[in-house]
């Protein structure tokens, strides 16, 4: 998490969560506040619809990654989509209908983004899905195994593709001996290998406030919003 990066990052979420604009439109300042725990949050107001994008950056990514857990920040992002410790699938995804909105996730190399749209006037509900989805996923066989499965026939079908498979291990020689290069999806054996209890202590040792940066964007009151986000 890299401070300079900071206002061209929270310039590209206000860009994502905007409709299109004329040509002289510009991003709104941020108002931006860091909590005590450590959470960096970022507040941009755009009325022009009742809509609030929030977008959750932590660095959980491949790069982060043991030689052991190869794959495993994708697993675990795509996993907070599926539930929580007290919000089944079923009703996790009902709740984030209720608040208007859409909510995803996923994992590069270095940060893990989760988030998604929702109505302004649900973003109280949509912050409380979103924290407990990063707080407390489910992370449980049922739900892991099919995503399991669609990693490996990723995996697989790369090996037919001959460009693909040179992207995917193209930094394990850029970065050779620095422990980072392996691909970002993990390879075939590691996937297969990977505990659902290597996927809970990457997500403990990963998921922190400290780390992570919470931009919001949209017809929002600021005030609200750092009340709302403590």
């Amino acid at each position: 998490f890299v401070l300079p990066a900071l206002p061209a990052l929270l310039a590209l979420v206000a860009l994502l969560a905007a409709p299109a604009a004329p040509a002289d439109w510009t991003a709104p300042r941020p108002q931006v506040r860091t909590l005590d725990n450590g959470l960096t949050v970022a507040v941009f107001i755009d009325r022009r619809l009742p809509v609030a994008q929030l977008q959750l950056l932590v660095p959980a990514g491949s790069d982060q990654e043991d030689a052991h857990e190869a794959g495993a920040s994708h697993l675990v992002a795509a996993a907070l989509t599926l539930g929580t410790a007290t919000r089944g699938r079923e009703t996790f995804a009902n709740e984030v209908a209720e608040a208007g909105g859409r909510f995803a996730a996923d994992a590069s190399r270095e940060y893990a983004t989760i988030g998604g749209s929702f109505l302004s006037s649900g973003l109280d509900q949509a912050l409380e899905l979103v924290a407990e989805a990063v707080r407390e996923p489910s992370l449980v066989e049922e739900e892991i195994e099919p995503l399991r499965e669609r990693v490996l026939g990723t995996l697989m079908r790369q090996r037919t593709d001959a460009v693909a498979l040179a992207e995917t291990h193209l930094p394990a020689f850029a970065l050779a001996g620095s422990g980072r290069g392996h691909p970002a999806f993990g390879v075939i054996p590691s996937v297969e290998r990977l505990s659902t209890a290597q996927l809970r202590a990457f997500h403990r040792r990963c998921y922190r406030p400290d780390r992570a940066l919470l931009a919001i964007a949209g017809d929002v009151d600021p005030a609200t919003v750092f009340r709302l986000v403590e």
